[in-house]
C-alpha cells in the first residue's frame, strides 16, 4: 500500500442537486471500506483514529472523491437537514437494544468477535421488526 497523495488528483464532484443525491452518496460512502480498516488489514495498527484532529495534514486517501463530496453536501442547508433526520431514525435503534432487550455490552472479546455478535444484534433485532409487521398486516 502506498502512502502519500494519489498519482493523479479525482476532479471534485458536483455538489448534491437533490436530497437523493446526497442520500446516495451516503450510501455509496458508507459501503467503502474505511482506510483504517485497510491499514488493519495489511497488519498496521492504527493508532490515531480518523478525523482525530491530531494530524497536521489531511490524511491520505481522504481528500477528494466522496469524502469531499460528502462534506460540501453536508454544508448545504438540503444536506444538514437530511443529516438531522438520521437522528430519530438510528438512535431507537439503540436505546431498544440497550434498553429493552438488555445488551448493554459484549459478550465476546475481539474486534472480529464483537463485529460477528453485533451482526446477530442486529439481524434478530429485523426479524422481530419484519415478525410484528406481519402481525399487525394479518390483524388489518
Amino acid at each position: 500500500m502506498k502512502f502519500g497523495p494519489p498519482a493523479s488528483t479525482p476532479k471534485p464532484l458536483p455538489l448534491a442537486a437533490s436530497l437523493n443525491d446526497v442520500v446516495d452518496a451516503r450510501r455509496a460512502l458508507a459501503l467503502r471500506q474505511p482506510p483504517a480498516l485497510e491499514l488493519a488489514a495489511d497488519g498496521l495498527q492504527v493508532l490515531v483514529p480518523p478525523d482525530a484532529n491530531k494530524r497536521k495534514g489531511t490524511r491520505p486517501g481522504w481528500n477528494g472523491g466522496l469524502y469531499a463530496f460528502m462534506r460540501r453536501a453536508l454544508q448545504t442547508p438540503a444536506g444538514a437537514a437530511l443529516y438531522a433526520r438520521l437522528n430519530p431514525m438510528i438512535e431507537p435503534v439503540f436505546g431498544h437494544t440497550k434498553f429493552n432487550r438488555k445488551i448493554d455490552h459484549f459478550q465476546r472479546r475481539g474486534r472480529a468477535a464483537c463485529r460477528s455478535e453485533w451482526r446477530l444484534i442486529m439481524t434478530t433485532h429485523n426479524l422481530q421488526k419484519l415478525h410484528q409487521h406481519q402481525i399487525a398486516a394479518a390483524m388489518a
